[in-house]
């Protein structure tokens, strides 16, 4: 008898093993294989960051984000033979009209508006973009700074580095970096020059920047300068309006402030004069651009005499005196907590740091978002393209340093053939609390833009534009080609999902991916978020998902496979030729070095080819060689 319990118990043993064998081994090899697993968007997490992250080096200065995009906001129809996005038919009355929605080409706007910002200040900006701007999201980004009649840019102050605070931790800091950073690449609409600055000379610098810098470099030209601090709620229309009336017949020159009086009276402060009216900090200003280019003209002389104050406090004080521009100091509301009490016709209320109190402040005072700035839908929205890639930077900011010179390569891409740029990163973070990796994010992040494009074509983090004049329907041509030329069932299936296996891994990898706007993609993304077997499966992921859910008979007809094709969307650079649209690096480490070597090399006119080659690559040409 005991020897049979234990036979018994023998054969149980086995047999577990056995099944566990058969779960796990379409996987068990793959390393042995050479397959690279999902390494890429994980970022070498546990690797060491690269560039100037460390204690006392120093911080990384990031570069300015992005360019603006000067093509025509109407966007092409991917698979259009011949499509020109530069013309517009104005006269056929079939046409739907577009004036709502296409964006200001001429290059004259009424209104600059600057916002300076400290880069911790990350909820205050996204409560300006939403309140003053309509810009809930960047979903649809749809070069909304262009629209109408109205600029906007935050100047973004201080030093982003994580170090111990009296206040915070190390590792609260470092987080509140990643958000910076993944603000910074979603949004391009902020100034970063990375330095520590006092509050009296942050508005002199923004204002600087704003007239000698991005005026230019822009080639615009603008009738006037709004600007206000990113913790001011402000009623800019009445702001505006306010200005307006208050502008001399002359044209000689106006200063309109909003801020803190220190006059000690019980005197309403539409009444006061401006001699009795000290503004100590100004909250918000309106100024027309040849007043403001006379005061910076100027700044030397004006901030001597006052050097305690901002540019423009010392400026109204300074004109007052003198007389030979119009100052209007007007009072700005101090916020203290108490929306019973406040005036409905205030203009401007500061400070406001509590999402609690911006929003009631904002309907209390009237706060409307500028209709010249806000998105209008196009029309024929099924035909639009956007590039799309992760803004989540990972613990140990491995891609710290890389992610914004590389979304710019994006961004470039994207403005040269009229698609849209999208990043996300809130998809990626809130996989912490689903118990899965966070790469996980790709699939919910494409799930969430998907319905406002016609295709989306998703690139890692890591991934690399070489061919900038590649266009997209390219991919799609070749891949209704080749499907035509296979023929069968499939020939005249529409083509949903466009992806690519490297010769010598076991399945696809999905750092580079074209996705239609269909019913079958919506439901095919759907399904592989069903795959919890996956969730977790270092190193595969959400890639191994997508790999055995578009295997299925059930799935076959919506998916165009570029099987062993290292060279038409998705190149890792072992396999790199001179001509390939699209560098891949997925090192087994951090990928940064790689990926900013290859901007360079191209920012250079030089070729990538052997940047981020594998030590067995490099092993074998030297072998070769010998």
């Amino acid at each position: 008898m005991p020897v049979r319990k234990t036979h018994l118990l023998l054969a149980l043993v086995i047999f577990m093993v056995l099944i566990f064998s058969i779960q796990e081994a379409p996987f068990t090899s793959l390393r042995n294989k050479g397959y690279r697993g999902n390494e890429s968007e994980d970022q070498g997490r546990n690797k060491e960051p690269y560039l100037g992250y460390k204690k006392e080096q120093e911080p990384y200065k990031p570069p300015y984000g992005g360019i603006r995009d000067k093509s025509s906001e109407e966007k092409p129809d991917i698979k259009a033979p011949g499509y020109d996005h530069d013309q517009v038919n104005q006269d056929d009355p079939q046409t739907p009209s577009t004036s709502a929605w296409r964006p200001n080409t001429s290059g004259q706007f009424d209104t600059l508006v600057v916002i300076p910002s400290d880069w911790t200040q990350i909820q205050n900006r996204k409560w300006v973009r939403e309140t003053v701007f309509g810009i809930k999201d960047n979903l649809e980004p749809c070069q909304k700074n262009e629209r109408g009649r109205i600029l906007y840019k935050f100047f973004v102050h201080g030093q982003a580095v994580w170090k111990k605070t009296t206040q915070h931790s190390a590792e609260y800091m470092e987080g509140q970096v990643r958000e910076f950073y993944g603000e910074m690449t979603e949004f391009d609409d902020i100034f970063f020059p990375n330095t520590t600055m006092n509050r009296a000379s942050v508005w002199g610098e923004a204002l600087d920047w704003a007239v000698n810098q991005f005026i230019p470099g822009e080639m615009i030209k603008v009738d006037k300068v709004v600007i206000f601090d990113s913790t001011a709620v402000v009623n800019m229309a009445k702001m505006e309006q306010a200005a307006k009336l208050a502008m001399p017949a002359d044209d000689s020159g106006l200063i309109y402030t909003w801020g803190w009086s220190s006059a000690s009276t019980s005197i309403h402060p539409k009444l006061l004069t401006t001699s009795q009216t000290r503004t100590t900090i100004t909250n918000a200003a309106v100024i027309p651009f040849k007043t403001l280019q006379q005061i910076l003209q100027n700044k030397v002389t004006i901030m001597k005499r006052r050097p305690t104050l901002d540019l423009i406090s010392a400026s109204a004080r300074f004109y007052d005196a003198i007389g030979s521009i119009k100052v209007v100091m007007d009072q700005s509301e101090f916020w203290n907590s108490d929306i019973i009490h406040l005036e409905s016709s205030a203009l401007v209320v500061a400070p406001v740091h509590q999402s609690d109190d911006w929003f009631p402040i904002s309907e209390k005072i009237g706060v409307k978002a500028a209709k010249e700035l806000t998105y209008t839908p196009n029309p024929d929205r099924t035909h639009r393209v956007t590039v799309m890639t992760s803004s989540y930077i990972y613990a140990g900011m491995c891609m710290g340093a890389a992610s914004l010179p590389v979304a710019k390569n994006k961004r470039e891409y994207a403005a040269r053939h009229g698609y849209d740029f999208v990043a996300r990163a809130a998809e990626f973070a809130q996989e912490e609390f689903r118990g899965r990796r966070e790469v996980w994010g790709k699939i919910g992040a494409i799930q969430k833009v998907l319905p406002h494009y016609e295709w989306v074509f998703w690139m890692d983090m890591d991934a690399v534009v070489v061919d900038m004049d590649k266009e997209l329907k390219s991919l799609v041509q070749k891949a209704e080609m080749q499907r035509a030329a296979l023929g069968g069932p499939l020939a005249k299936e529409e083509i949903s999902l466009i992806v690519a296996k490297p010769t010598k891994d076991i399945m696809l990898n999905a750092g580079v991916m074209l996705i239609k706007n269909t019913d079958w993609s919506r439901k095919f993304f759907a399904e592989v978020q069903k795959r919890r077997y996956y969730y977790r499966l270092h190193p595969w992921y959400e890639q191994a998902a997508i790999w055995e859910t578009m295997r299925e008979p059930a799935w076959a007809s919506g998916v165009h496979l570029f099987n062993g094709d290292e060279h038409t969307m998705n190149t890792f650079p072992d396999f790199y030729e001179n001509g390939d649209f699209i560098v891949h690096f997925a090192p087994d480490g951090c990928p940064a070095p790689p990926v900013l070597e290859a901007l360079q090399k191209l920012e250079n006119g030089q070729s990538v080819l052997g940047v981020g080659y594998s030590d067995k690559k490099i092993a074998a040409l030297h072998a070769a060689a010998n």
